[in-house]
């Protein structure tokens, strides 16, 4: 990979042009077997941002295989990605500022999940479902219709199948209502074959 703004291996910038985002680095480094680890943090000023981002990449032909993030506080970010594909050329900060044009209308397809309101009111979603490109950007797009945001996640693929954690609260770090609950159900439920 040719040097990107001066690094060996990693690119570093901070954009804060980008119409959705405030103030954010990433970092992206080549792994063994042609993986990228990218590290991101700081301030991103959509709430959408982790939704555009997935959207985007899987746009762009690149998988996420696994990844854990973290919002230690509101609006801003922690966390890493390890992605499969091409990423020579690819700013991750441009995507995560904008939803994507390519728009994937496919529902997810899970295999099983479960929703559990945590003690601070948010609530813990568990998903299974098999291994696809594209599936965390549409069922991210699709949860935030709910007025659900991420708060912190940890995704894996495993043995060729999606084994992904989300914890979501409401718009303002507000727990979701009963309402919204139901709804997360109702989609959740919609997306998962009855066997």
């Amino acid at each position: 990979m040719p040097p990107r703004n001066g690094g060996d291996i990693a690119a570093q910038h901070a954009v804060p042009s980008v119409p959705g985002v405030t103030e954010a680095t990433a970092t992206i480094e080549t792994q063994a077997g042609g993986l990228h680890r990218v590290e991101l943090a700081g301030s991103f000023g959509h709430p959408h941002w982790l939704a555009f981002l997935c959207s985007g990449l899987s746009a762009k032909g690149v998988a996420v295989v696994s990844g854990k993030a973290s919002r230690p506080e509101p609006m801003r970010w922690e966390g890493h990605f390890l992605l499969d594909g091409q990423v020579d050329g690819l700013d991750v900060i441009e995507l995560a500022g904008r939803r994507s044009t390519v728009r994937d209308s496919a529902a997810p397809a899970l295999s099983s999940y479960s929703v559990v309101r945590r003690t601070d009111g948010d609530l813990e979603l568990k998903v299974q479902a098999p291994d696809a490109l594209g599936f965390l950007g549409r069922l991210l797009s699709r949860v935030s219709l709910l007025t659900l945001l991420p708060a912190g996640l940890e995704i894996a693929t495993v043995n060729g199948g999606i084994v992904d954690t989300f914890v979501l609260s409401g718009i303002g770090s507000a727990a979701p209502s009963a309402e919204v609950v139901d709804a997360l159900e109702q989609m959740l439920a919609a997306m998962t074959p009855q066997g």
